[in-house]
């Protein structure tokens, strides 16, 4: 189970028992309903209510938990985050078409062939056609 951060709302609070009596916050946020057992990480989320945070979650089994509170999230911090979500996403999508196009060109290498690959003879092929995609990247 891994952690992993997140910026969300915070958007109501209410209190909950836990089948074996533990009492627990469930936070109401746009990605919907999360748990907190943590009574200081409890404390501040309830001064955000209404507010854009930045917190650390873990996921189990469909259930959200609030681990940490990492801090509010102002405007500024918004904008600073976009140009980093827009160059990831660009890289992610680069990544799949070069891929794409490497793929393609294996197909087409060993389409008319009509004999059946030797040992590592994939391999080979594959990284020319990798090399290729590079060479035609670079040269846009």
């Amino acid at each position: 189970m891994e952690n992993k951060e997140t910026i969300t709302t915070i958007k109501g609070m209410q209190e909950k028992e836990s089948k074996a009596g533990r009492l627990y916050k469930s936070f109401q946020t746009d990605e919907g309903n999360m748990t907190c057992f943590e009574d200081d990480v409890v404390k501040e989320l309830q001064k955000h209510v209404g507010k854009r945070v930045k917190i650390e979650i873990s996921e189990n089994k469909g259930f959200k938990n609030i681990k940490k509170f990492l801090g509010e999230i102002t405007e500024e911090k918004v904008e600073a985050d976009k140009p980093n979500s827009f160059e990831e996403a660009r890289k992610a999508k680069d990544i799949c078409v070069y891929t794409s196009y490497a793929k393609d060109l294996f197909i087409a290498c060993i389409s008319k062939r009509t004999e059946s690959l030797k040992e590592g003879e994939a391999k080979q092929i594959m990284t020319s056609c990798i090399e290729l995609v590079k060479q035609a990247k670079e040269a846009f």
